[in-house]
């Protein structure tokens, strides 16, 4: 972190806002961004944006499916699932919604990027998060000092 922080990395809220300015030339790099904004631009042709997940790993969000305990149609529930996470659902939702799968069956999302399956989780479980919550102001401290 403190590497990254030598070199004039744009961070802060609003990903769409700090991909922009890697594509107009204004910073020559960002980190903290969400993906699909990244996809998004580079779908639409901007040349000069990589996206880049660290071999040490990366915060990952996870999307929960879940049915309703009294759903009304359970077994079309469980139907929908198994084709919402079929391959041809995922591949269609990679190409055009820019999500990754966990599908170890998947080709990357994009040039130079690996599989979602394939990326170390960092705080990936609740043990993990609540380490983090308990020293978040230590965090946010050590973060603020560094990228001011």
């Amino acid at each position: 972190m403190e590497k990254l922080a030598k070199q004039d990395v744009l961070i802060r809220t609003g990903s769409g806002e700090v991909v922009n300015t890697v594509i107009s030339g204004e910073r020559p790099l960002a980190a903290m961004v969400l993906i699909y904004h990244a996809e998004i631009a580079m779908s639409r042709g901007a040349k000069n944006l990589r996206v880049v997940i660290p071999s040490e790993g990366a915060p990952v969000n996870w999307t929960h499916f879940c049915i309703p305990a009294k759903a009304p149609n359970p077994e079309g529930a469980k139907r929908f699932l198994d084709f919402a996470l079929g391959k041809e659902a995922q591949t269609t939702w990679q190409k055009e919604f820019f999500t990754g799968s966990m599908r170890d069956d998947m080709p990357a999302s994009a040039d130079g990027s690996v599989r979602v399956d394939q990326v170390r989780p960092l705080a990936s479980g609740p043990k993990d998060m609540q380490e983090y919550f308990d020293k978040n102001t230590e965090i946010s401290d050590e973060w603020s000092a560094l990228f001011k």
